[in-house]
């Protein structure tokens, strides 16, 4: 009898990608061992003993890329769900130039703050949420269960309802319900359709991105990462037109950034300045093309690039701040008329009652 042997290969670290946290810990971790004098493939090796599992795997591999003769990007590149391209790009142009240790350390510094950025978003945006969650929950059960009861105590007793009870009873009818979840559901396929359609959706994503408070706020935090890449990777000494070409990738998530960077692309490679290109749109501050144009002169672009990032991300942190700060009470006060209203209504029948 033969016995069919399967070969198994080793299956590579981190299949899904190490998270933003993972890398950005990886990343300093690397940094901080350069700058202590290990050479890299001794830091990997260091990693591989410590840390999560799959921090520990992408370091094995890495650490056996790199000992079979590849470079540092080369071996980051067979491992594209953990490191993007702009990253791989980044450390590919500092082996070349020799600022390796350096380029790490700002590439940790970038990763933690837009981590952090990232955090703060979600952590505003989750106790408003959960408050509008439970307020929905609240008005249902109310509506649905404990109004109907009180009507049927005083319909029994034959007390005509009230005007402002008959709307109510009209709220909360199943049909309007009904009517109001289908056309909740149509509404959000048909928005769905026109902002993947290959005409409307980029008028859709533009309006949005200019028209409304939300969309401007997606906007700009797509245009922080973008000039934050801009000013690392000429910091690692890529050439100009490949660091609008790659910061305008970090920021495609937004239509006007994404626009704005490929005409800047297209402007600098006809001859006209970085700052120049980037003032004729409305989506770099003023205050950036103003400080890029006092640098061009004196050649530390990437240093007037992170100070301006920097006080971009305070600036946008202390507006979130203050969106948090009003969406609270705007939501306890709404949450509040409307139980307010509720109570009125069903209780206006049950006072008529007492005063027969």
């Amino acid at each position: 009898m033969k016995v069919r042997t399967v070969w198994k290969f080793p299956r590579r670290a981190g299949k899904r990608g190490l998270s933003s946290g993972q890398l950005e810990g990886v990343t300093s971790y690397l940094a901080i061992m350069l700058e202590c004098g290990l050479d890299l493939i001794q830091a990997l090796v260091v990693l591989t003993k410590s840390g999560e599992m799959a921090s520990r795997e992408c370091a094995r591999h890495l650490a056996r890329d790199i000992e079979s003769g590849m470079k540092f990007s080369q071996a980051m590149s067979r491992q594209p769900e953990t490191f993007p391209s702009t990253y791989r790009r980044v450390v590919e142009t500092a082996e070349e130039a020799g600022k390796l240790s350096m380029t790490l350390t700002r590439l940790s510094i970038t990763l933690e703050r837009q981590a952090r950025t990232s955090k703060r978003l979600k952590s505003t945006l989750v106790y408003p949420a959960c408050l509008l969650f439970c307020s929905v929950l609240l008005v249902s059960v109310m509506l649905y269960f404990v109004f109907p009861l009180l009507l049927k105590v005083t319909q029994d007793a034959g007390v005509e309802p009230p005007p402002l009870t008959r709307l109510l009873i009209l709220v909360a009818s199943k049909k309007l319900a009904l009517i109001l979840l289908v056309g909740g559901w149509l509404g959000g396929a048909g928005l769905r359709y026109f902002w993947k359609h290959p005409r409307w959706g980029p008028h859709l994503q533009r309006f949005l991105e200019e028209k409304t408070p939300p969309g401007r706020f997606l906007a700009r935090i797509y245009l922080l990462g973008a000039v934050r890449q801009l000013a690392m990777m000429l910091e690692s000494g890529v050439d100009l037109l490949k660091s609008i070409l790659y910061a305008g990738k970090v920021g495609e998530g937004s239509l006007l950034v994404r626009e704005a960077f490929q005409s800047v692309y297209e402007r600098v490679k006809l001859g006209e300045s970085l700052a120049t290109s980037m003032a004729r749109y409305p989506v770099f501050p003023q205050t950036l093309t103003g400080l890029v144009a006092v640098a061009d002169e004196v050649g530390d672009v990437h240093l007037v690039l992170y100070r301006f990032c920097d006080l971009y991300e305070d600036h946008l942190n202390n507006h979130l701040d203050a969106i948090a700060a009003l969406l609270e009470p705007v939501l306890m006060a709404s949450m509040g008329l409307v139980v307010g209203f509720i109570l009125v209504a069903a209780f206006l029948p049950i006072y008529n009652l007492v005063s027969l």
